[in-house]
């Protein structure tokens, strides 16, 4: 799969529909389909999600049938109440919803950010909101990377970076 990558700022129109960027749109047809599933995302964002990244997500949902935790039901709820599949149009435009732009506190402006396997749409003051609080708590890139990775096993660490 080619990685979503980059950050984009289109307008949205009078009828809540944005593009998606022509590279994104790019490495879309290597996908197995062009639909896509927009929903709510994480930090305020909305995500949009190749439809097989999307069936990756549902089965990790649907790993029980009976969630016995009330709040995991809930955020399973909460996840997909606004959920759309999306086929972007001729123009490569997709459809916002207006439960959806009220969520992410999207007008007129929407900034589009490649994370490589989904793309998520922000607000561009809520997203410029949300990094500047990132960078006055995290730390440099190194110290971030090193954190992540240790979290997440060895992986992409130096024999020396182990050893810290």
């Amino acid at each position: 799969m080619i990685p979503f990558l980059g950050k984009h700022r289109y307008t949205v129109d009078e009828k809540g529909r944005c593009n998606v960027p022509s590279k994104h749109r790019a490495a879309l047809k290597f996908q197995s389909s062009p639909h896509l599933v927009l929903t709510k995302g994480l930090d305020g964002c909305l995500y949009l999600l190749p439809l097989s990244t999307w069936a990756k997500l549902q089965a990790r949902l649907e790993q029980e049938d009976f969630h016995p935790e009330r709040q995991d039901r809930f955020f399973e709820r909460l996840l997909i109440e606004d959920a759309d599949v999306q086929l972007p149009d001729a123009q490569g435009r997709i459809q916002l919803s207006k439960e959806l732009r009220a969520f992410a506190k999207i007008d007129r402006e929407v900034l589009i950010y490649g994370v490589g396997s989904r793309i998520e749409i922000w607000s561009p003051d809520q997203f410029d909101e949300y990094m500047s609080a990132g960078r006055r708590f995290a730390g440099s890139l190194e110290e971030m990377a090193k954190d992540y990775f240790r979290r997440r096993g060895s992986a992409g660490l130096t024999p020396e970076d182990r050893k810290a």
